[in-house]
């Protein structure tokens, strides 16, 4: 039992690093929506986006050929623009979140006891308690309902990432 919970105990401690080290990653981010974001309208458009990632290039020389893959694979056209949000993730999965859902499915797993891939309210309850956040089923059943938008009583890894790394 004690090596299980030395493992727990582990993964908490890598966990909380990773998550400090992703809210850093989006408070960067940020400063480049801020930053480009010209017209001040909480929106990127195209040529914002793409002023942006030729920018991102000079200070990210190393990641030259994500930025321009990028860069032509996402359009957006006249009618839309990216929010913060959706700019923040978008910078987020293109170049940070393989090492975090390593990690993060490592602690997944620690807590899928029947191994199905999925966490059910009372799994996702147990996760939020050895974390110290002293929280109900109920509760745990209204985060699914509101926030993930579902009610079949199970969290898949996606879903558990999204919460793990909730700024």
């Amino acid at each position: 039992m004690g090596n299980s919970n030395e493992t727990y105990d582990q993964k908490k401690k890598s966990l909380e690093l990773e998550k400090s080290n992703t809210n850093a990653k989006f408070g960067e981010f940020d400063q480049l929506f801020l930053r480009y974001d010209f017209d001040k309208d909480g929106l990127l458009n195209e040529e914002e986006f793409i002023t942006l990632l030729e920018h991102y290039i000079l200070l990210k020389p190393e990641q030259a050929d994500k930025i321009n893959e990028m860069k032509n694979e996402i359009k957006i056209d006249s009618d839309s623009a990216l929010t913060q949000d959706e700019f923040r993730r978008l910078m987020y999965n293109c170049f940070e979140s393989k090492e975090v859902s390593e990690n993060i499915m490592e602690v997944f797993k620690i807590f899928d006891k029947n191994g199905e891939a999925e966490l059910s309210t009372v799994e996702v309850m147990h996760v939020f308690n050895k974390l110290g956040l002293n929280i109900t089923l109920e509760d745990v059943e209204q985060l699914f309902e509101e926030v993930l938008h579902t009610k079949n009583g199970c969290l898949d890894f996606e879903d558990f990432v999204k919460i793990m790394i909730a700024k």
